[in-house]
């Protein structure tokens, strides 16, 4: 749901990077491949977030020095991936997620209503 919001905003995606407990199941990454029909790469550094939090400051530190060094150089230097756990997507499986998914899509539909904003009419 998420997903198709950055993609309806007109980002595109070739990859997606995947970090946390899930990176370490190989099912969870073959999943997350085929249901986004990309491929998925862990990265080589396990602590994902502690990483990318020490690429923010060395940028932002970069940049207060007057470096415009832009983030995606810095990540292209310092991310790599392990080649071992990476996913490419088995086309035979998307249609099942797509089912699955515009079930959850219609079902999202018809409780939506019940958390609209209350309406201005006084209580029982």
């Amino acid at each position: 749901y998420g997903y198709d919001a950055f993609v309806s905003a007109g980002m595109a995606f070739e990859r997606i990077v995947l970090t946390g407990g899930g990176a370490n199941s190989a099912a969870w990454r073959q999943l997350v491949a085929d249901v986004f029909g990309l491929p998925v790469d862990v990265p080589a550094q396990s602590e994902g977030a502690a990483f990318g939090a020490a690429l923010q400051a060395l940028w932002a530190l970069g940049r207060a020095q007057g470096d415009a060094t832009p983030m995606a150089a810095l990540t292209a230097a310092h991310v790599a991936t392990d080649p071992a756990l990476a996913c490419t997507p088995d086309p035979a499986r998307a249609p099942a997620y797509q089912a699955a998914y515009r079930r959850f899509l219609d079902h999202l539909d018809a409780v939506r209503p019940l958390y609209a904003a209350p309406s201005s009419s006084p209580p029982l």
